[in-house]
């Protein structure tokens, strides 16, 4: 089961984020209860601190579920050189995988987690990408794709628990039941 988010890059999407050629990328893979993730964000002279967070709606606290991992700067200066300048657009990478309980399988499918990668230190001042992981759902039929039984559903069409429309769920013209 995957779960992916792609942030498209340039001016307007979210103001909030440094401008960056390429698009900050977030793919999640849930598979035998190991989540697999790899975030990729923009280079940054600031660490990147990225997180999962359980989402209270009533106390409005979230409270940490996992610690990702941080994408650091280059290292410093060796015998009185600077470090070799990052080309522009390389991304800074965050992956790995932990085992999850059932527990926390059931909040995951619930869509009460939420990514969170905070820049602290930016020029640009506190930026934070704060987005929810939910399942995907490739034909947007609004039915996750490991709940999906009819894939690739015709756009605006009405479906049912399992994302299948009425024209899916009847049978071809001239078969007999």
């Amino acid at each position: 089961m995957s779960f992916s988010r792609f942030f498209p890059p340039g001016p307007g999407f979210p103001p909030v984020f440094p401008p960056s050629p390429d698009p900050y990328r977030v793919l999640l893979s849930l598979d035998d209860g190991i989540l697999s993730y790899q975030v990729n964000l923009p280079f940054n002279r600031e660490p990147w601190d990225v997180q999962i967070l359980q989402f209270d709606k009533h106390h409005a606290i979230d409270s940490l579920v996992f610690d990702l991992g941080t994408c650091r700067k280059p290292m410093p200066p060796f015998n009185g050189f600077p470090p070799i300048p990052e080309p522009p657009g390389q991304p800074c990478f965050v992956f790995g995988s932990v085992t999850l309980t059932q527990k926390q399988i059931h909040e995951l499918l619930s869509e009460t987690w939420i990514l969170d990668a905070g820049l602290s230190g930016s020029i640009y001042g506190p930026i934070l990408i704060r987005e929810a992981i939910v399942p995907d759902d490739s034909d947007a039929d609004g039915v996750p794709d490991y709940r999906d039984f009819c894939p690739n559903t015709p756009q605006d069409e009405t479906v049912n628990h399992h994302g299948c429309s009425l024209q899916q769920l009847r049978p071809p013209r001239g078969s007999s039941l």
